[in-house]
């Protein structure tokens, strides 16, 4: 892969879900001055399929796993768009501060929250203040 051949650093574009591949964000390849590099995170898109329940899909793994993605391509530096989980995948990469994560010149978090853990918790009082229990549950899920 010649990530040289633009004028710009590369793109480095991370998609939500997890479990959404990232061709709804094929768009952004319309960009002539740099390559875009599309990342599809384990189980996703084009992406391998480990064994359910195995520690690749932890918020750690996956960091891991953009890592050594990044390390096999052979970027010296890039940007990064990190959209919806795409975003919690980009700055807990950055936050690992892993070598690749010091190569990336920027950052764009779209629509992405920089903590889980606060998110459950503000989805747990919306609940609450709604007054009532979830009449049927989500499968797996407690609130």
């Amino acid at each position: 892969m010649a990530l040289s051949s633009q004028k710009g650093s590369p793109l480095v574009v991370l998609h939500g879900g997890p479990q959404v591949p990232s061709d709804y964000l094929f768009p952004l390849s319309g960009v002539e001055y740099r390559t875009v590099l599309f990342y599809d995170q384990l189980g996703c898109g084009r992406s391998d399929t480990p064994a359910a329940g195995v520690a690749e899909y932890s918020v750690a793994g996956s960091v891991a796993a953009l890592e050594q993605v990044l390390a096999g391509v052979g970027v010296r530096d890039f940007h990064l768009l990190g959209q919806s989980w795409g975003g919690i995948l980009a700055y807990e990469f950055l936050r690992a501060g892993g070598p690749a994560a010091a190569k990336c010149r920027s950052v764009v978090l779209a629509n992405s929250p920089t903590s889980v853990r606060q998110v459950e918790e503000e989805a747990g009082v919306l609940v609450e203040q709604a007054g009532s229990p979830l009449e049927t549950p989500l499968p797996g899920k407690q609130l």
